[in-house]
């Protein structure tokens, strides 16, 4: 049983993985003032691995950066041969930090070259 679950994922790891960088600035909607420690999180589906996710926090002056690694595999031929065609559509992003009222939104891959910014407001 190990040894199949080992052989599985040294076939699946012959796809090569597709990174994707998603980097912006978190700043406070009043005043635009940077806000660090936010903590922005992405999530998206893979099919080898499920629901993945990565999750990094603001620097000082409300910079971040996710390094994103997608596994293209989609499957497997009839002839037993991975087949690495799948593609990132789309990352849910969440932005949070106490006191603010979190932003949650989906971006597709097609946005994800351009930089982000957030606006976060006070929680009422």
């Amino acid at each position: 049983m190990l040894i199949a679950a080992l052989v599985a994922g040294i076939a699946q790891a012959a796809c090569p993985l597709d990174e994707v960088v998603v980097s912006g600035t978190v700043v406070d909607a009043r005043d635009g003032r940077p806000l660090a420690a936010a903590t922005v999180e992405a999530g998206w589906d893979e099919r080898a691995a499920g629901r993945m996710r990565v999750t990094r926090q603001t620097a000082a002056d409300g910079a971040f950066t996710l390094r994103i690694l997608f596994d293209t595999y989609s499957g497997r031929t009839l002839a037993g041969r991975d087949v690495c065609s799948a593609q990132l559509e789309s990352l849910d992003l969440a932005v949070e930090l106490s006191g603010y009222s979190a932003i949650r939104t989906t971006l597709p891959r097609a946005g994800v070259t351009q930089a982000q910014r957030f606006e976060l407001s006070a929680a009422p």
